[in-house]
């Protein structure tokens, strides 16, 4: 099982170049992140951590910042076991 700092890097990895450098609570929506490379986001997270996200999931507050998708994919992942 990995720790969360290296899921945090494996979900950094999976975000638009130019926002890689951002801190775990800066808001993707105010570094530029647009709903299209969002639903890529999601996909790749989907594809990367081999989970599905269900409705409940895809509240914004789950992927608002880097530290709150990493705690979406922790949840999922434990979720599915």
């Amino acid at each position: 099982m990995i720790d969360r700092e290296q899921l945090e890097d494996q979900v950094r990895a999976l975000l638009p170049a130019a926002m890689r450098d951002a801190g775990p609570r800066q808001r993707l929506r105010e570094l530029g992140i647009d709903s299209m490379e969002m639903m890529v986001l999601l996909d790749a997270v989907e594809e990367r951590f081999d989970i599905e996200l269900e409705d409940e999931d895809l509240d914004d507050a789950n992927f608002s910042d880097l530290a709150s998708l990493t705690a979406l994919v922790e949840r999922v992942r434990r979720r599915h076991g």
